[in-house]
């Protein structure tokens, strides 16, 4: 959920905002520092094996993770812009899908790719505008395997596209279980989760 910290920042930069740094702003400044500051263990892509993507859409920003074999392979994060935030549950969700396939065309062309979605319409032949229509024939450009998964079992990019994260060392956690831990965090609605996001394998 970086963009939605940000936004108190990005607000400021906007023409014809008048400047002022408040309670908001130094809240957001200091949070995305910690976040920015986090490591995060990746994997080397393995191009003998399959590559899974998971992705999501907010109503805010777009978020996937590339795996293979449980392990993350690269993280994709970017903020909608506002004529994006106006598009259609369907748009949103492909966009996302779009956007990770585009950012790294380099490792992912030519490969076996299974694509995890928690909206089902995706995985159907249906074109319903011109604009899902050029992104289908991107898509399969990259041949990739469309699977629906239920948005309660899409824990990663859920994850990703909206839930705050915080730094605590002392307390590794696998994988897998971040991911759980985000998803309960996220059912409960807490505000300002404490998350751990040291990765261990």
């Amino acid at each position: 959920r970086r963009s939605e910290i940000l936004n108190p920042l990005t607000k400021l930069c906007s023409t014809g905002t008048k400047f002022h740094w408040g309670p908001k702003q130094q809240k957001a400044f200091e949070l995305i520092k910690k976040l920015v500051s986090q490591e995060v263990l990746l994997a080397y892509p393995d191009f003998n094996e399959l590559f899974e993507i998971h992705t999501d859409a907010s109503a805010y920003q777009l978020g996937s993770v590339i795996s293979q074999k449980g392990r993350p392979i690269a993280f994709y994060l970017r903020k909608l812009t506002s004529a994006q935030q106006n598009y259609t549950t369907t748009e949103r969700e492909l966009l996302a899908i779009v956007e990770t396939l585009k950012e790294f065309k380099n490792i992912l062309l030519g490969q076996r790719i299974r694509v995890y979605t928690d909206h089902e319409n995706l995985t159907y032949k249906q074109f319903n505008s011109s604009r899902v229509m050029r992104w289908r024939l991107l898509i399969e450009e990259f041949g990739p395997e469309l699977v629906y998964l239920q948005g309660k079992k899409n824990i990663v990019a859920d994850a990703l596209s909206r839930l705050d994260i915080e730094t605590n060392s002392d307390s590794p956690q696998t994988f897998e279980q971040l991911m759980l831990s985000n998803a309960e965090c996220f059912a409960s609605d807490a505000t300002l989760p404490s998350i751990v996001y040291s990765v261990s394998f």
